[in-house]
C-alpha cells in the first residue's frame, strides 16, 4: 500500500503524540520534533515497517536532513514493488 507525505506526517504525529495541527515546515529537522530522538527513530521505523509489512533498508535514510526528506524516502519506498525477500513472513 503506497503511502503519501500527508499519511507519513499523520503517522509522525501519532507516534510522537503531537497535535494534528503540528506545523511541518520544509526546513524542519527530526531533532526538532518533540520525542524524535534515537528511540523515536526506532519507534517511527517500526510503525512504518508494520504498516508496509516489510523492512526498510536503513541506508535509504543516509541523506535525510529534514522531516520532508524522511517523508519522501518513506513514500518512494512504499511505492516500490515487494519481493518475497521483503516480506516479514518469508
Amino acid at each position: 500500500m503506497p503511502l503519501t507525505n500527508d499519511a507519513v506526517r499523520e503517522l509522525i504525529c501519532r507516534v510522537f503524540s503531537l497535535p494534528t495541527t503540528f506545523k511541518f515546515t520544509p526546513e524542519l529537522r527530526p531533532a526538532f520534533v518533540p520525542g524524535w530522538d534515537s528511540f523515536g527513530w526506532m519507534s517511527i521505523m517500526m510503525e512504518i515497517e508494520a504498516i508496509l509489512s516489510r523492512e526498510i533498508p536503513i541506508g535509504l535514510f543516509d541523506r535525510v536532513v529534514t522531516v520532508d526528506d524522511f517523508c519522501n524516502v518513506v513514500v518512494e519506498f512504499s511505492r516500490q514493488p515487494t519481493s518475497k525477500s521483503d516480506d516479514f513472513a518469508a
